[in-house]
């Protein structure tokens, strides 16, 4: 992967997108309630290198009742020039109360 030199857009996609293009080595992890993480230690391995960030409860940190698309949020949190590629993935918390995004960049 090439690194950006800010003049270009970074390469933005979603996480499904990502897997088809780079079929990346899967690694995995355990939560606490014995649930399997596969994206972040994917992303975060010592292959990839990505850096993230993770916004909880995006619902209420973007007013609940606009709608926002997660490519907004990506956009709001990141500079897009400074980097070359951008991942992102939305989840909901496992008792639904809410929807959260992790966004890797490099």
């Amino acid at each position: 992967m090439d690194m950006n030199n800010n003049t270009k857009s970074a390469n933005i996609m979603t996480w499904t997108k990502f897997k088809k293009l780079f079929n990346p080595q899967i690694f995995y992890r355990l939560d606490g309630l014995g649930g399997k993480l596969t994206v972040d230690p994917t992303m975060t391995s010592h292959n990839l290198k990505f850096n993230h960030i993770q916004i909880m409860d995006i619902d209420e940190h973007y007013d609940y009742d606009r709608t926002i698309k997660p490519l907004d949020i990506v956009k709001d949190q990141l500079d897009i020039f400074k980097y070359t590629y951008i991942v992102y993935y939305t989840w909901r918390h496992r008792d639904f109360h809410g929807k959260a995004i992790d966004i890797y960049y490099i």
